[in-house]
């Protein structure tokens, strides 16, 4: 685990170098932005995540994986909100089963029932073997007791 952690850091130092001597002008920039993001993210630190996520965003508007990436960035600073607007952009440049069940996973989390069922439902529509999709719908419909900390049964 501490290798990686500095392995992490090392990649945070190298993408910084690059950045700073390429400037605004490199065309491979965004990804240098996107990729440090990343190494901040196995280094827990995310606010600089999102930090850079926005960056390599405001250059590059259709990269759907940085709005992912930023959008587990926020939902790790519990930022549910900006969380939810970014899967939501997610799903207008590639609505995929996966990233509908993302989205109804965070709606579930919010509790957001109805919009966690529409979502589960759009993944199951899309891809009907999707199982988190389908396990999702289940505790999405449970609403008020979604995930019992105590058995029933006891």
């Amino acid at each position: 685990m501490l290798a990686l952690v500095r392995s992490a850091q090392a990649a945070i130092e190298d993408f910084t170098e690059v950045i700073e001597s390429r400037g605004d002008d490199g065309g491979d920039i965004p990804s240098m932005y996107f990729f440090r993001g990343l190494a901040y993210c196995k280094v827990h630190n995310f606010a600089a995540a999102v930090e850079d996520f926005t960056l390599n965003i405001n250059l590059c508007l259709g990269d759907a994986d940085a709005y992912l990436r930023r959008s587990v960035a926020y939902c790790a600073l519990q930022d549910w909100h900006n969380a939810h607007a970014d899967m939501s952009q997610v799903i207008e440049l590639e609505p995929t089963a996966i990233i509908y069940c993302l989205r109804g996973r965070l709606n579930t989390c919010m509790r957001e029932w109805d919009k966690a069922v529409d979502d589960y439902e759009k993944a199951i529509k899309i891809d009907p073997e999707h199982e988190p999709a389908r396990v999702g719908l289940e505790q999405a419909t449970l609403k008020h007791n979604p995930l019992p900390l105590v058995s029933q049964h006891n």
